[in-house]
């Protein structure tokens, strides 16, 4: 008897059983695709940062020296140190502009990515 009273009711509101569950099964799949970018997001940047060694901490300062660093590396709990210097100058090939110099240590902190090319030697 219940079983007949189902179906009596399925086939009056089938539009609306229909709209619902075409609703439910977008919102599931909307749902589930949300999580994967989100994961592989999470995933790609938890490789990246780990294959680069990402710095945990920046230290900066105007007057650093090479016993500045050494003090550094020797303090208990950090493995790696690498001293990044810039300097600034002028060129003038075609017209005077800014020049940026960066020249670092080397490259055991926050290692260079590499797409193409040769890689960095220190």
């Amino acid at each position: 008897m219940l079983f007949r009273k189902v179906i009596r009711d399925l086939k009056q509101n089938a539009v609306q059983f229909l709209a619902i569950y075409i609703m439910t099964t977008l919102a599931l799949v909307m749902g589930a695709g949300f999580n994967a970018s989100d994961t592989g997001c999470y995933e790609s940047a938890a490789e990246y940062l780990t294959e680069t060694n990402y710095m945990d901490l920046a230290v900066t300062g105007g007057t650093f020296h090479y016993n500045d660093i050494a003090m550094l590396s020797n303090t208990e709990g950090i493995r790696y140190v690498n001293g990044l210097r810039h300097a600034t100058g002028k060129t003038t090939l075609d017209e005077e502009r800014l020049l940026v110099i960066s020249y670092i240590d080397g490259n055991e902190v926050s290692k260079l990515h590499y797409v193409a090319g040769e890689e960095y030697t220190p």
